[in-house]
């Protein structure tokens, strides 16, 4: 049984992009360096930099999504723009929206 996570797979690389630009989440060193540049690879996964699957299947980069959301560190809404929210602790919150 596939594990259901509260974002829909086609978010999944949006996501990524997101929280990269905002540093919440670090790209693993990759492990096949001759394939870090063949994004165009119908298996090519923006997450590992490697053509073993795509990013939308790539289950380690949705549990550390999740992990983002179980922590407070990211909430999700409706939409996929992040918004900065400032909380009482001065600590960011990010509104993942459509």
């Amino acid at each position: 049984m596939e594990k259901v996570y509260p974002f829909p797979n086609e978010d999944v690389e949006d996501l990524l992009g997101e929280l990269l630009e905002r540093n919440l989440l670090e790209l693993p060193e990759p492990k096949k360096l001759d394939e870090v540049d063949k994004v165009d690879h119908p298996k090519f996964c923006k997450y590992h930099r490697m053509t073993n699957h795509k990013t939308v299947d790539c289950f380690v980069l949705k549990e550390n999504i999740q992990a983002l959301i179980d922590d407070g560190t990211i909430k999700l809404a409706g939409n996929q723009t992040v918004e900065n929210k400032a909380t009482a602790d001065a600590n960011p919150v990010f509104v993942l929206k459509k």
